[in-house]
């Protein structure tokens, strides 16, 4: 495989967020003050823009008669391409009202008096009560609290109720079928001693509002489970409904063993095994579209690991690990990975280290690193961000560490 330079992209303003249109073929970008414009990737012409502020066609929406806080809006391009989601804050107390839109018509589709996040499955919105965003958010790291609804974006309906999920649980996940949700607390950076239950995932039944089963610690089992707060959690695809865990921490798992990530089976809720040597805190993890493996970003205390971990998803057994990203010029905790992305098409994993601005490109297949290369980076750290994204045609990567600069290239065979 062949990585070339595609499109290089200097706008005149800073870049919050970009991504791909669903058929490939445009380059979506998001600006601060919500300055969003669409991008052909072959020639690099502007083809149009969208004002989320002012919606070119007509809506049926209602807009709030407020005045709005231009420099503290946020807004975020859908993984599939399809949506924009733009978060509008209002100056006096910082209340935000939400629009989505879709980037084909360029509609307004939904609005919510509060915050909205895409949810884990394409085009599914959650809406949420909660209305405050911080000034220095972004709308990745924004805070969910109060979730109201699930939205599907595609027929434009309500789609389940959220509001029977316990308030303390700030994090949630969407199984594939949309029939089950898991929830838990979330691991808290000021967290000194270990809260009630926030090493435990709850499942619930969506249409029925009631909890299925409960995955949680239990010292007499071969795997205990999670002695410290879950970090992330994750449906897997397949006929066997099973849901993987992580911990922020070190050494949790059973008394005698360290396991930081754990599949679990559905109906019994029983750890089934654990991921083959995985010791460190696991920070977050990824299924590969077709459900084959699972993918690791691991941290020692909270340095990042210059690589990421690739498992089995059936048996949890290690696979391989990707090149590292450690260069004699940087120490080794400025040379963790700050994003990684899978294809489409689960052939290619792409990883970023933001300080160093390199990328590798690695098959899934065999491991091989097919492709290593370095992007623009920026002196001034304020600007430095990580965006890592693959075209829905898995032929095209998106990388961007400087806000100032987007750079595409084009993979071929």
């Amino acid at each position: 495989m062949h990585v070339q330079q595609k499109l290089q992209l200097r706008p005149e303003t800073p870049v919050q967020d970009a991504g791909f249109s669903a058929d490939s073929q445009s380059l979506w970008t998001v600006h601060d003050e919500l300055h969003v414009r669409r991008w052909d990737t072959e020639t690099g012409a502007e083809q149009c823009r969208l004002d989320p502020w002012n919606s070119p066609i007509p809506s049926r929406f209602v807009s709030p008669a407020w005045d709005w806080d231009r420099r503290r809006a946020r807004a975020c391009v859908s993984a599939c391409g399809r949506y924009l989601l733009a978060l509008l804050p209002e100056t006096e107390h910082g209340t935000v009202f939400s629009r989505v839109f879709s980037l084909e018509s360029l509609e307004i589709i939904t609005v919510n008096y509060g915050l909205c996040w895409f949810s884990s499955q394409p085009g599914v919105l959650t809406k949420g009560h909660g209305k405050q965003l911080a000034a220095t958010a972004k709308i990745a790291d924004v805070e969910p609290s109060s979730f109201s609804h699930l939205h599907d974006l595609a027929a434009d309906q309500y789609l389940h109720e959220l509001a029977f999920l316990p308030q303390s649980h700030r994090r949630f996940c969407l199984s594939p079928d949309r029939r089950h949700v898991a929830s838990w607390q979330g691991w808290q950076e000021h967290n000194t001693i270990l809260p009630p239950r926030a090493n435990e995932v709850s499942v619930w039944d969506i249409a029925d509002q009631s909890r299925t089963s409960r995955f949680e610690f239990e010292q007499n089992r071969p795997l205990a489970g999670h002695q410290d707060a879950i970090f992330d959690a994750l449906f897997l695809v397949g006929e066997d409904p099973r849901l993987v865990t992580t911990s922020r921490k070190e050494s949790w798992g059973s008394a005698s063993d360290e396991h930081n990530a754990l599949v679990w089976d559905f109906a019994s809720a029983e750890p089934l095994f654990a991921l083959e040597g995985l010791c460190r805190s696991a920070v977050h993890v990824k299924s590969t579209p077709c459900g084959k493996m699972l993918l690791t970003l691991s941290a020692h205390d909270t340095i990042r690991e210059a690589f990421v971990r690739v498992f089995d998803a059936a048996s949890g057994r290690a696979l391989f690990q990707t090149a590292s990203h450690r260069t004699q010029q940087l120490p080794p905790y400025a040379c963790g990975v700050d994003a990684m992305a899978v294809s489409a098409d689960s052939r290619y994993l792409a990883t970023l280290c933001s300080n160093t601005g390199r990328v590798h490109v690695t098959a899934l297949d065999d491991a091989t690193l097919l492709a290593s290369y370095d992007v623009a980076v920026s002196d001034n750290e304020t600007d430095r961000q990580a965006l890592l994204r693959f075209s829905p045609d898995s032929s095209q990567l998106l990388v961007a560490v400087s806000r100032a600069c987007i750079e595409v290239r084009r993979l071929a065979d």
